[in-house]
């Protein structure tokens, strides 16, 4: 896909030709309601990304 600008100016990492990149992605998943019976409160997909983002500001 060509974007104006190439890859980089769009958060991409750009590769060299017969360069290879592997990322590794750690998440878990809870049912609805199980941070509930838990006792956690109960928070929006994202809300921690957030308010580390703002704080950053």
């Amino acid at each position: 896909m060509n974007l104006p600008g190439g890859g980089e100016a769009h958060g991409m990492t750009v590769l060299e030709p017969g360069e290879r990149l592997s990322r590794e992605f750690r998440f878990t998943v809870e049912r609805t309601g199980e941070a509930a019976r838990r006792g956690r409160p109960k928070t929006r997909a994202g809300a921690k990304a957030r308010s580390r983002a703002a704080a950053a500001r």
